[in-house]
């Protein structure tokens, strides 16, 4: 299947506004935990990233 075609299909805006999606999550009974996932790479030749 063509990427083309693909993200013509995706919805890349938001569908809900930021006002009731904060409506919704102070509504929630329960907490939420953010967490994040990191990979640090270490590039081979540091020099060549650099302007």
């Amino acid at each position: 299947m063509p990427l083309k075609f693909l993200i013509s299909e995706m919805h890349l805006y938001n569908r809900v506004n930021k006002e009731e999606l904060t409506k919704r999550i102070m509504a929630e009974l329960f907490q939420r935990k953010t967490i994040s996932f990191y990979r640090y790479i270490y590039p081979e030749k540091p020099a060549g990233i650099k302007g």
